[in-house]
């Protein structure tokens, strides 16, 4: 029983226990669930009064954004309405400025009138735009007009007070120059136009190519290329002074040794221009002599020397070369009225037609070999500060403008110096013909110069370049036609002296084929043959290649390596018919020849000697180049 009630007591006094603990939880619970009540109603009068303030916000907010959005507006509305007055005010803004005929320091220059002219192209675009109908449009296209006409003629005057010849002198040192002393740097010492000046014409050429008044720069070509023939007329103006103050030949080039120098040369005779001085530094800086007449100097020397020597050799000789009867007197005199050289004549193509009585002159020889390198000289340097001053897409337009008559000039007076030295050995000189060979081979130096200058330009400037020596080429031929029909005189001729000496002709004829030898004429004999290898119409390589030849390409192909055949076979017959005793001249011709020939062949037969052009190629393709050397080998047989 103890036990019993031992146990019933534990168990009430746990049960006591735990009724406190419930007792208790539940004060917890009701202490929590008030709790929370009351955060909720905190966050419920939160709510209320966020809303509440959102409510009263909002539309401050919304009007504020309102009130932003229409300050902006009228903002941009203000500007516009600038804008726009800025057009219909630019007419009485700008009319001082354009009225006043040229740009003015007062008016800030050149800069200040484009600044001016801008804003009447502007203000003509928009009433073209939105109010055609406007006076403001007649008022700002008025000045506008009358602005552009104002910068035409400024450029054009800008222009045309700098249209001076360049000194002699300077021209002379220039086409001296050799490799690398033709520098940029030598190029920028010599200034046509003062750099001041040079930056407005470029500011106005600029602004006239961008506003479609592009025409109106064609007048730099124009006075450009006219200043350069007067350069080139200055030239030759100061080597005939020089050559009549000297009494001859000495001073056709270059100033006098004792008193023609740079200091008798006035801006009345020359334009004003003065020697280079970077130039001089220049050619101090090569080890040359730097005394004003330095250059200029040693090529009248190098020119002088050449033609005394052949003249002295030539004229020594009875009858000359040609040997045919009586020996004219010489046609080398003072300048004749006729010659494209002389002063009022140069310019013109019509003149400088030879008579029948002309002849070549030793002065006109000098000068056109001075002339030739002088304007491509000078064309360089016309280039040069062309694309400073012109916009780039007018370089090549203005170019060709400015150099086609220069060039012209120079082909009229090649014409003439040709023709004049065919009729001279027509009446038995025969230094003429070495006068010719020497021009060609001056032509044919200068030509890089020449591709270089124009290799943009139309193909047809080149071409006339290129027809001087051409022509000239024919002309030597028939001189050369005349000298082998004076070899070829009859027995008696041919006889020997009495006194056992070497007959005049042979010591003549070894002459003339030696001074044929320094002039490197080898284009003269194998232009027949040159043809066939270098024509001028290239069939294209890819069709060639690819096996696609058209028919006129495959029938070319067969006349080019047929006519090669032919011509070399009879070069060939008629060359063994010639003899040169001297065998280091015999063997010196036939070395030139076949450095001269063989490279040209091998290219062409390496290019199309593999080519299907024929079910028998070998009728067309007869000689390797080693056979062709071997065919040259044989010229000038010593048994013939």
């Amino acid at each position: 029983m103890d036990q019993v009630a031992e146990r019933k007591y534990d168990v009430l006094k746990r049960l006591d226990k735990e009724m406190d603990s419930l007792a208790q939880l539940k004060d917890l619970g009701s202490h929590s669930s008030a709790t929370a009540k009351g955060m909720v109603n905190i966050l419920d009068s939160f709510e209320h009064r966020l809303a509440k303030l959102e409510t009263t916000i909002l539309p401050v907010y919304q009007q504020t954004g309102n009130l932003q959005r229409r300050h902006h507006n009228i903002e941009k509305t203000l500007a516009a309405l600038d804008h726009v007055l800025s057009f219909y005010n630019a007419a009485g803004e700008t009319e001082g400025v354009i009225r006043s005929g040229r740009p003015s320091e007062s008016s800030g220059g050149v800069a200040g009138f484009l600044k001016a002219m801008d804003q009447l192209a502007a203000a003509c675009r928009y009433f073209r735009t939105h109010n055609p109908q406007s006076v403001e449009l007649s008022n700002v296209c008025t000045l506008f007009d009358a602005g552009s006409e104002a910068l035409g003629r400024e450029f054009r005057d800008e222009l045309k007070k700098y249209q001076r010849p360049l000194n002699p002198i300077v021209t002379l040192d220039l086409i001296a120059l050799e490799g690398d002393e033709l520098s940029e740097e030598v190029l920028s010492s010599i200034e046509l136009i003062p750099p001041s000046a040079r930056e407005d014409l470029a500011l106005i050429a600029a602004w006239l190519d961008q506003h479609s008044h592009s025409d109106k720069l064609t007048v730099y070509a124009k006075i450009r290329s006219q200043t350069m023939l007067q350069s080139l007329q200055a030239l030759r103006d100061h080597q005939r002074n020089n050559s009549a103050e000297r009494g001859g030949i000495r001073g056709l080039v270059g100033a006098a040794a004792g008193g023609g120098g740079l200091t008798s040369l006035t801006p009345s005779s020359v334009g004003g221009n003065s020697p280079a001085p970077a130039l001089r530094s220049r050619l101090a800086s090569n080890k040359l002599d730097t005394t004003p007449r330095s250059r200029s100097h040693k090529l009248t020397n190098m020119l002088e020397r050449r033609t005394q020597w052949m003249l002295q050799r030539a004229k020594g000789r009875p009858g000359g070369i040609l040997s045919v009867g009586a020996s004219p007197s010489s046609p080398f005199s003072p300048y004749a009225p006729s010659s494209p050289f002389s002063a009022g004549v140069a310019t013109s193509p019509a003149l400088g037609a030879p008579t029948t009585e002309e002849g070549l002159e030793e002065s006109d020889v000098l000068l056109y070999f001075s002339q030739v390198s002088a304007v491509v000289r000078l064309g360089t340097l016309e280039l040069r500060q062309l694309e400073a001053l012109v916009p780039p897409q007018r370089h090549v337009s203005a170019l060709e403008t400015l150099i086609r008559e220069p060039i012209e000039q120079l082909a009229t007076q090649g014409e003439h110096v040709s023709l004049c030295g065919l009729k001279s050995m027509q009446r038995g000189d025969s230094v003429a013909v070495m006068c010719l060979l020497t021009l060609l081979r001056h032509l044919a130096a200068c030509l890089p110069e020449y591709e270089r200058l124009l290799q943009h330009c139309h193909a047809s400037l080149l071409a006339k370049y290129t027809s001087i020596a051409t022509s000239m080429r024919l002309n030597v031929v028939q001189c050369l036609d005349t000298v082998l029909e004076g070899v070829r005189g009859d027995a008696s001729e041919r006889a020997l002296p009495r006194d056992g000496t070497v007959h005049q002709q042979t010591s003549n004829t070894l002459f003339f084929v030696q001074q044929l030898q320094v002039c490197g004429v080898h284009a003269v004999f194998w232009s027949a043959v040159l043809h066939h290898l270098c024509p001028p119409e290239e069939p294209p390589a890819i069709q060639l290649t690819a096996g696609k030849i058209r028919d006129r390409d495959r029938q070319m192909l067969k006349d080019r390596f047929s006519g090669f055949n032919k011509e070399m076979e009879e070069m060939q017959r008629v060359q063994r018919s010639y003899s040169i005793p001297d065998r280091q001249l015999r063997e010196s011709i036939k070395r030139d020849n076949k450095e001269y020939i063989l490279p040209k062949y091998q290219a062409f037969y390496d290019r199309y000697s593999g080519v299907p052009f024929s079910r028998n190629t070998e009728k067309y393709v007869k000689y390797t180049p080693a056979e062709v050397a071997s065919l040259m080998d044989k010229f000038f047989d010593v048994a013939a």
